[in-house]
């Protein structure tokens, strides 16, 4: 799949990482924010929640697991990664994390929405057009191999 940007065509076909590398970058930002859960009171479950859905922002248009993966998002109009496109992608990952302080029911649906959002994420990831997940797809994202051109 090709797409006309501003700078020229980018072909994602390219371009495109390697599913682990996506799981490993997934897997370092998922430990990140389990870190920051670990500080007490409402202000660790805010600081990861918060972190997972602004974490592309983080080194540019990349999150701390993607930069260590090698890899960035790209948005497909061509614009850079902001904040709303960073949220927008990466609900789908924060949900669980979201709703696990919810009296009651929290850690239920925190542990089901994990096993369907993450597993439902990386089926798109590996089986879906052009290997984009739901939150691409929301967002108009993908995510390229970085070729280091900043």
């Amino acid at each position: 799949m090709k797409f006309e940007i501003p700078t020229g065509v980018l072909n994602l076909e390219r371009l495109k990482p390697d599913v682990l590398q996506r799981f490993l970058a997934k897997v370092i930002d998922v430990v990140i924010a389990l870190c920051l859960w670990q500080i007490p009171g409402a202000a660790g479950y805010l600081a990861s929640v918060v972190f997972l859905l602004v974490s592309d922002t983080v080194f540019g248009d990349r999150s701390p697991g993607k930069k260590v993966a090698g890899l960035k998002v790209i948005r497909l109009d061509g614009e850079r990664v902001d904040l709303l496109t960073s949220v927008m992608r990466n609900i789908p990952f924060a949900i669980p994390f979201a709703v696990y302080p919810v009296p009651v029911v929290g850690k239920i649906l925190a542990v089901l929405g994990f096993l369907i959002l993450y597993l439902g994420e990386a089926y798109f990831c590996l089986y879906g057009d052009e290997g984009l997940r739901v939150g691409d797809t929301m967002a108009s994202t993908s995510v390229i191999l970085d070729e280091g051109e900043e």
